[in-house]
């Protein structure tokens, strides 16, 4: 499987994947595509949460770390730390990620403090 995955940009707080499964103990992730090194630098993880981003009957919802996750400024500050301009841009980027059930199973992979 192929991640997309990236450095994280100045606008970045977090950034959201799926398939990633080992080594986040570790602290660090070194960032490399397709198996392929690619002379990033190592950015080190501050902490993880788990993300589940579902689309059923016309809703767009979030849970983070099993629990339901509302309010405007919330959910846009979610967007905005991922680097999307909007929460329509985020909502529509994960909608076209999601399985044929409407779900979307990944981590939060936060570079500061913040959690949610």
């Amino acid at each position: 499987m192929s991640l997309e995955f990236f450095p994280p940009t100045k606008e970045e707080l977090e950034q959201i994947i799926e398939g990633l499964k080992a080594r986040l103990e570790e602290k660090v992730i070194e960032f490399s595509i397709d198996g392929k090194n690619l002379f990033l630098p190592s950015v080190p993880v501050i902490s993880v949460q788990e993300i589940l981003m579902t689309y059923l009957q016309g809703r767009f919802e979030i849970s983070i770390d099993d629990r339901y996750i509302w309010g405007w400024d919330v959910l846009t500050s979610i967007a905005k730390n991922d680097g999307f301009d909007t929460f329509t841009d985020f909502s529509l980027y994960y909608k076209s990620k999601m399985n044929s059930d409407g779900v979307y199973s990944g981590k939060i992979i936060h570079w500061t403090k913040l959690k949610y």
